[in-house]
């Protein structure tokens, strides 16, 4: 059997097979990704409190690489989030007309797992170097509650569709779809997006409205660090014979900055600004919110941190 050493450098040879038939996009892939988000607000309403959110996610990609055209994706991503807040002792409990007799905590675990398989197919370049990558992703979900048994229930089913168009070696246009069903209903999110390498040090990339990143490179193959935006709303079933959810919408701005222990392993960090935040639940394949859970309430527009590691392949290393 191979050892650890030599199954990473196999792993890193797939990924850089796969990235060579690439057009000029994201300037760098993750095979592992772990990260931690810590967001702390206030409650609007009139029962006051704090609202706390841990968030834990890891991300895992391989490449299969078929021939100089052809790639075979497979991923997956896994997250949990951890909600609590404290009604003290002597205030009143929301949504219910008591007084608490002594501090109540009030905590819930929710996870979600998605298994994205798809297919890569890019087309050979033209006279003038120009080309098109095309991906289909499928995009089976399941999110739900901590401790509670899987159903058919806490099954989602996603298509991600994107196609992008090679302009110039440092620029490339892209336009597709994203769809999943969630537990309110069908979302469908078009994507339309530039990305282009400004010069040697400055870039701009992503998948806009979803995501897209401003990259200013402060030490060569060091040291990365800029302003990155995203939106990122999902749904979590909860707990119970009544099949209601809670929705996140996590629409932020954040600064962050990479920095490079070795060739491919870094550790990031990142400061942003909720710009449209909330964890709100809602009866199942409805809008309609419920209103009686003390963890889920209106809250202000919070700051937030999160930190993490990687192993990434940059693709512009070696140039």
């Amino acid at each position: 059997m191979p050892d650890l050493k030599t199954k990473i450098k196999y792993i890193t040879l797939l990924v850089m097979l796969f990235v060579t038939t690439s057009t000029f996009a994201q300037p760098y892939v993750d095979l592992i990704n772990f990260n931690y988000q810590a967001v702390r607000t206030n409650y609007k309403d009139s029962f006051a409190g704090k609202s706390n959110l841990d968030n834990y996610a890891l991300n895992l990609m391989v490449p299969i690489k078929l021939d100089s055209q052809n790639t075979i994706i497979v991923r997956w991503f896994g997250e949990r989030l951890n909600t609590s807040t404290v009604v003290n002792k002597n205030c009143t409990v929301p949504y219910n007309d008591i007084i608490a007799n002594n501090d109540v905590n009030y905590s819930g675990q929710l996870y979600a797992s998605f298994l994205p398989i798809g297919w890569q197919h890019q087309t050979k370049s033209n006279a003038s170097g120009k080309n098109w990558k095309y991906l289909i992703l499928a995009m089976p979900k399941i999110a739900g509650t901590v401790g509670e048994k899987v159903t058919g229930d806490n099954f989602q089913l996603g298509v991600y569709a994107m196609a992008t168009r090679k302009v110039k070696d440092n620029l490339s246009v892209k336009g597709g779809l994203f769809y999943n069903r969630e537990f309110f209903g069908n979302f469908f999110v078009p994507i339309i997006s530039v990305d282009w390498k400004v010069n040697s040090r400055f870039q701009m990339y992503g998948t806009f409205p979803t995501f897209y990143k401003f990259e200013y490179q402060l030490a060569k193959q060091k040291v990365y660090t800029g302003i990155s935006y995203r939106s990122y709303t999902r749904s979590f079933l909860l707990s119970g014979s009544e099949k209601n959810y809670m929705r996140i919408n996590d629409l932020s701005l954040k600064c962050f900055v990479d920095v490079y222990i070795k060739k491919k392993f870094l550790l990031f960090a990142e400061l942003g600004r909720m710009l449209n935040y909330s964890l709100l639940d809602f009866k199942y394949n409805t809008k309609t919110e419920i209103l009686t859970n003390p963890l889920y309430r209106k809250v202000n527009q919070p700051f937030f941190i999160n930190c993490g590691v990687a192993y990434r392949i940059r693709f512009d290393f070696d140039k």
